[in-house]
Parts: C-alpha cells; sequence; structure tokens
C-alpha cells in the first residue's frame, strides 16, 4: 500500500482577508497569521496590532 504525504506550507491554500483600519487596508493570511499592506509583510508590532483588532471585530 502507497504512503500518504503530507501536504507541505506551499501546497496549503492561504486565507487571505482583507481588513480596513484606521490607517489603510490590510491583507490577513489567517493560516500563517501574517499580516500583509499591498502584499509587502509588515513590521511584527504592527501586525500583532492588526491582527488582534481583526479578531475583534470577529467576535
Amino acid at each position: 500500500m502507497a504512503r500518504r504525504r503530507k501536504a507541505s506550507d506551499s501546497e496549503i491554500q492561504a486565507k487571505m482577508v482583507s481588513f480596513k483600519s484606521d490607517d489603510g487596508v490590510y491583507q490577513i493570511d489567517t493560516i500563517r497569521q501574517k499580516v500583509y499592506r499591498k502584499f509587502v509583510e509588515i513590521e511584527s508590532a504592527k501586525a500583532f496590532e492588526i491582527y488582534a483588532a481583526w479578531r475583534a471585530q470577529e467576535a
């Protein structure tokens, strides 16, 4: 019987969510928990604030 292989990170489809904040529009990758502005990853501290605000909005 053949073994099944695990899907690599590149094979997992990222779910991108747009989030509008006071100072701009961001794209949030919910799988990798990364935040992008115009698809360029932003600074971790700011990303944490944006991600937290987005999660608070969803609740």
